[in-house]
């Protein structure tokens, strides 16, 4: 992201025993000045990160020139669909927005992987908007553990507000293979993706379309269900919400950002989660859940242009 920061899909592995330098364990801007250092690809000379003491230490002050010699701004990156991995990312001069439409792992037990088919986060500038609430803890906590890899704990649609995008069983490492993603077209600005896992179980497709351009960010879900789904949207702990009719005004620090506007709910409800930004760490921040029959519609527009 342009605030150093990778996106948290799936499990967040970051125990460390010994640490050659403390940082965030989000932060790894550090492997690109070090990717410099051994492959010399100019690709990796991003202009707002700068070059690690760690890749100083083993390149030395030569690399150091070279690498200020050539750097660029991230914002002149553009978007990236790793069709591979499932991870969809679209960048602009104002937005980053990543999306996960990652399979299972492949041998079935999807010991890694979170139920967070074609959830998302989104960055503002250098400012963190939605987030995944992250991971947690592993064994010492089973509840907590199945709670964060949960449907509900992610940026995306909840059917019926009981049924799991794969099943997670009695195993805190593996849960049943029910999910498939489909991404029907994508390009530069525009993803159309769906996921089958609540067919499994009698429920129904969610498909979820994103438009992205340089003032706005639309995201639209359609599910053919009778019955009332939700829809959650958890905000970095920064990330100030002030609501006004079916709009919500996104603020840090009292700086206005976003406007949110939301159409199709029944039902918008503010309440506090626990983010998780690495192993055992928890940070209060808010979240949306959003209640919804059938169709939904946001849109994140920049307020101040």
């Amino acid at each position: 992201k342009p605030n150093s920061r990778i996106v948290q899909f799936g499990d967040n592995d970051s125990g460390r025993l010994f640490k050659l330098y403390n940082r965030e364990s989000l932060d790894q801007a550090y492997i690109l000045s070090l990717a410099y250092g051994l492959l010399k690809n100019n690709s990796f000379c991003i202009q707002e990160f700068s070059f690690d003491i760690l890749s100083y230490i083993f390149f030395g002050q030569q690399v150091y020139s070279e690498y200020q010699k050539n750097v660029h701004s991230i914002f002149s990156r553009s978007s990236n669909l790793f069709k591979d991995t499932g991870i969809y990312t679209f960048m602009n001069n104002n937005y980053y927005l990543a999306v996960s439409c990652m399979p299972n792992t492949r041998n079935g037990r999807n010991i890694h992987t979170h139920n967070d088919k074609l959830s998302f986060e989104l960055a503002y500038k250098t400012y963190d908007i939605i987030v995944d609430p992250g991971t947690y803890v592993y064994g010492s906590d089973s509840e907590l553990r199945n709670r964060y890899r949960s449907t509900s704990v992610h940026n995306t649609v909840f059917e019926n507000n009981m049924l799991e995008q794969n099943r997670l069983g009695n195993s805190i490492f593996s849960f049943d293979n029910d999910s498939t993603v489909k991404v029907n077209s994508s390009s530069i600005n525009y993803l159309d993706c769906q996921h089958n896992g609540f067919t499994k179980q009698g429920g129904h497709i969610h498909r979820r379309l994103f438009l992205i351009d340089e003032l706005s960010v639309k995201i639209e879900d359609t599910i053919h269900s009778e019955e009332t789904s939700s829809c959650s949207l958890h905000f970095a702990p920064e990330i100030e919400l002030n609501r006004h009719d079916s709009c919500f005004y996104i603020q840090d620090q009292n700086l206005d950002l976003l406007r949110l506007e939301i159409n199709k709910s029944l039902d918008i409800r503010k309440e506090k989660y626990k983010y998780s930004p690495g192993y055992g760490e928890l940070q209060d921040a808010e979240k949306l859940i959003i209640y919804f029959k059938k169709e939904l519609s946001m849109i994140f527009t920049v307020i101040n242009i």
